[in-house]
């Protein structure tokens, strides 16, 4: 999840400033910031899924787990949009405030 922030902090500062009426750089940010975070859940229950899930025999354990993974991504996904708004508050004058415009 952290690695997925930062890459979107990353793209959002590799994104030039735009001048003029057409500003259609702060919605390429938000877009790659969206994009990034639909990847969040899916590569949490990926991982979860290769290292831990596939290894697991007992099926009452695969259906705990099951669960368990999928509170996981939605847990990450959450904080990751949490995390986003707080650097987008933090960075206002930048353009990673470009996220969430309050």
């Amino acid at each position: 999840m952290l690695v997925l922030l930062g890459l979107s902090a990353w793209i959002a500062n590799l994104i030039r400033f735009q001048i003029g009426d057409n500003r259609s750089d702060a919605l390429k940010r938000r877009v790659w910031f969206w994009i990034l975070a639909v990847l969040v859940p899916l590569v949490t229950f990926a991982v979860t899924y290769f290292t831990t899930y596939s290894g697991l025999k007992v099926p009452t354990q695969k259906e705990q787990y099951f669960n368990a993974m999928c509170i996981s991504a939605a847990v990450f996904f959450v904080v990751y949009i949490l995390l986003g708004v707080l650097l987008s508050l933090a960075f206002k004058k930048s353009k990673i405030g470009d996220w969430f415009k309050f």
